[in-house]
């Protein structure tokens, strides 16, 4: 007998082509089929698996199931206003300290699931800052992903011409014809000669073996380099600056082409409201401190730690399963995505929504901020999620903290 195990609350997948109609079609297409459903939960207590049947009854388009569990009510569904990303996050920080402390709680038992990548930055600083231990699940910390390296590379090189590890990075992204042929000889011309790969490229022009077009491409990206030098000495500030360097050296328009568009921009977005918010809390500092920062930072990541919170997407958690999750970011624009317009898509966000809420096993905790920090570095209002409106009124225990 062949068998297939589908659900169609958990079809999460419609930006890679997954079609939720033929699930839910599927006797239509196989009308000599048995379908049997699965109701019973295993996983989670009854206010989580209660949460998660009502939020998924707004769906209009569904399967209509029943989830049931044999566990105990367990502890009201917390939904936490904060005035800020920054107040969420150092909410979300201070409840774990307290529960690995006083109640006996691991920090591998902590999950944070967010909607977008980007939304892990702010958290991860607050975890640093107050030493609680974390790991990227399915991904990579906001300093490791290649967009954000690929900045830090830029100033870096802008900053220090003798940096050769972070202009080999850039040479040629977004590609400008300096291929790897042409970087080994400026490497070879640079050993060679004992001297910086940035002084390797004013002398393009020297270096055995380099042809008259990638003399005049090294040449280009030198004059780039020294360019974006002289527009720093100009007094500009620093995240008008580095939103120049984006522009000018192509990231922006490299990064829109990318197959993961969206995340991407959405990392580099972060990255200006970060430098925003470094420049307005530290207006003395200079382009010299916040990289030394950011070195401390990238050069202290444990990759190899067990006992840490998890922060994952929604996404990546699906099958996946924590004593106490933490979602942060039920917005409207951040969750919902603004990019999610039509029924379907909200519908899908629903589902996205019902995952996060059931790889909770015993508390849950959901938060939202009343202003978020936008690129051009303004705060601006957001309004709570509307599936905050969909939770089962009974088991919800609702709070405005003010930092």
């Amino acid at each position: 007998m062949n068998s297939n195990i589908t659900d169609d609350y958990q079809a999460i997948y419609g930006f890679r082509g997954s079609d939720i109609s033929i699930i839910l079609n599927f006797e239509r297409y196989f009308p000599s089929a048995a379908v049997i459903k699965l109701e019973q939960n295993y996983r989670s207590v009854g206010n989580v698996v209660h949460a998660g049947n009502y939020i998924m009854s707004h769906n209009r388009n569904q399967k209509v199931k029943n989830l049931m569990t044999a566990k105990h009510q367990g502890e009201p569904l917390r939904v936490i206003g904060t005035k800020t990303e920054y107040e969420e996050a150092a909410y979300i920080a201070a409840v774990i300290k307290k529960k690995v402390l006083q109640d006996g709680y691991k920090y591998e038992d902590f999950a944070i699931l967010y909607r977008g990548n980007a939304q892990s930055r702010v958290i991860e600083d607050f975890f640093r800052n107050q030493f609680i231990p974390y790991t990227i699940v399915g991904g990579h910390s906001f300093y490791d992903r290649e967009e954000i390296k690929d900045i830090i590379a830029y100033l870096r090189a802008i900053f220090n011409r003798k940096d050769d590890t972070a202009i080999l990075r850039i040479i040629n992204k977004p590609t400008r014809g300096i291929g790897k042929t042409s970087q080994d000889k400026i490497e070879e011309y640079a050993n060679t000669h004992k001297v910086s790969v940035f002084r390797a490229l004013k002398n393009a022009a020297e270096i055995p073996g380099m042809n008259k077009r990638s003399i005049t491409k090294v040449t280009a990206f030198f004059d780039l380099l020294d360019h974006f030098q002289k527009k720093l000495d100009s007094g500009i500030m620093l995240t008008t600056y580095i939103r120049y360097v984006l522009d000018q050296s192509g990231l922006w328009k490299h990064y829109e082409g990318d197959k993961k568009a969206d995340e991407k921009i959405d990392n580099l977005k972060e990255f200006l409201v970060l430098i925003d918010k470094y420049e307005s809390d530290n207006p003395d500092k200079t382009l010299e401190d916040f990289l030394q920062e950011i070195s401390l930072v990238t050069d202290s990541a444990d990759k190899t730690k067990t006992d840490a919170v998890k922060l994952m997407t929604m996404h990546a958690s699906k099958g996946l399963e924590f004593p106490v999750v933490f979602l942060p970011g039920w917005n409207e624009a951040v969750f919902p995505s603004w990019r999610s317009q039509g029924e379907s898509e909200v519908e899908e966000e629903r589902r996205l929504a019902y995952v996060g809420i059931t790889r909770a096993e015993k508390e849950l905790f959901i938060t939202w901020a009343e202003q978020r920090s936008q690129q051009d570095g303004k705060q601006r209002m957001h309004k709570p999620s509307r599936f905050l409106e969909e939770l089962p009124s009974e088991i919800v225990e609702v709070s405005q903290l003010s930092l």
